[in-house]
C-alpha cells in the first residue's frame, strides 16, 4: 500500500478493475470534500484523507478543498509509483505503448497536504505534512511516496521508519549538479528524475530554407496540411520584463537561457501573444520536468 499526495481519481491508471476486497490490515478512511464522495475511493484508491491547516488562503481558492489533485502533480507521480496498467496509451501519437507505475497493483492511500500552485512555503507546512505521515502511519500504508522538497527536515519521515515504513523523498528538480540535491536524510530513499531513450526531433526551417532540428512534443493534428512561416523575434531570456514593450503578436519567439522554470516562461511569451515559442540552450536540458 503506497502513501501519495493528492489524486485525480477518474485516471485509468487508477482503475481497480481485477482488485480483491481492501485488505483487513487497513486502518484509513476516505475523506469527503469538493469534488470528492465516498464513490472516490476504490478497491485501488482505498482511502483518503487532507490537511489544510495553516495554507495561505490563495493556495486553497485554486484547490478542490478534498484530497482531488488541481495541478496535476500528485496525480502523475502516484501513477509512476503505483500506477495500474493502461494499455495502448501515446500523447497524441507520440510514444503509444504501455503506460504503468513501478508498483502497478499496489494499492493507493491518498494524504494531501500541499495545496494550490505547490510552491512556497504557502502551499503547505510543517504541520500539514508531519499530520499526513502520522495518519500514514496508523492507516497502515507500507511506502511514503513524497515527491517534495522536504518542509520539516525528515523527522517525521525517521518516525516512519521507525514504524516499519519505507519512506521515498524526491531529490528535487534543481539538478544537475550534486550539491542541489535535496532531503538527504539517511534514513530515507532519494530520487532523482532519470531520462529515458526517446527523443522528439522536430525540425525547424528558417525563411533560408535553412533547417535545424531540435525536440517538441508539438504534431501535426489529424486534418493538418503543413506548418506556415511566422515572423521570428529575439525574445532575450523571455522574463515578462524583457517581453514588456517588444511586439511579439503572432511571432515566434526564440528565448535565450532562462533563468525561470519553463511553464512561467512559455506563460510570459504566450501572455504577450506569441505564436510560438523555440528555447535555445547551450547545454542538454530537459524543458518538461515534474
Amino acid at each position: 500500500m503506497v502513501g501519495a499526495l493528492g489524486i485525480w481519481p477518474e485516471s485509468r491508471s487508477f482503475s481497480d478493475e481485477g482488485y480483491g476486497p481492501v485488505p483487513s490490515r487497513w486502518k484509513g478512511v476516505c475523506q469527503v470534500g469538493e469534488g470528492w464522495g465516498s464513490n472516490n475511493c476504490s478497491r485501488k484508491i482505498i482511502g483518503a484523507r487532507f490537511y489544510s491547516a495553516g495554507v495561505a488562503e490563495e493556495e486553497l481558492k485554486i484547490d478542490y478543498l478534498s484530497p482531488r489533485d488541481a495541478n496535476g502533480h500528485g496525480t502523475h507521480t502516484a501513477s509512476t509509483a503505483a500506477g495500474s496498467v493502461v494499455e495502448a496509451v501515446s500523447f497524441h501519437g507520440l510514444g503509444a505503448g504501455a503506460a504503468r507505475g513501478g508498483a502497478p497493483r499496489a494499492r493507493i492511500a491518498v494524504y494531501k497536504a500541499i495545496w494550490g500552485s505547490g510552491r512556497g512555503a504557502g502551499a503547505g507546512n510543517t504541520a500539514t505534512l508531519l499530520a499526513a505521515i502520522d495518519d500514514a502511519i496508523h492507516d497502515g500504508v507500507d511506502v511514503l511516496s513524497l515527491s517534495l522538497a522536504s518542509v520539516e527536515n525528515s523527522f517525521g519521515a525517521l518516525h516512519a521508519v521507525q514504524k516499519g515504513v519505507a519512506v521515498v523523498y524526491a531529490a528535487t528538480n534543481f539538478g544537475p549538479a550534486s550539491q542541489v540535491v535535496r532531503n538527504t536524510a539517511p534514513w530515507v530513499i532519494t530520487v532523482a528524475a532519470s531520462q529515458i531513450d526517446r527523443s522528439f526531433p522536430t525540425t525547424v526551417t528558417l525563411g533560408n530554407k535553412q533547417q535545424i532540428v531540435g525536440q517538441s512534443m508539438y504534431y501535426y493534428g489529424k486534418n493538418s496540411t503543413g506548418s506556415s512561416f511566422r515572423p521570428l523575434v529575439h525574445g532575450g531570456l523571455c522574463t515578462a520584463d524583457s517581453l514588456n514593450g517588444t511586439d511579439v503578436r503572432g511571432q515566434v519567439v526564440l528565448c535565450a537561457y532562462i533563468t525561470a522554470p519553463f511553464p512561467v516562461t512559455l506563460k510570459n511569451v504566450l501572455d504577450a501573444g506569441a505564436s510560438g515559442l523555440i528555447f535555445a540552450q547551450y547545454y542538454n536540458i530537459h524543458i518538461i520536468y515534474a
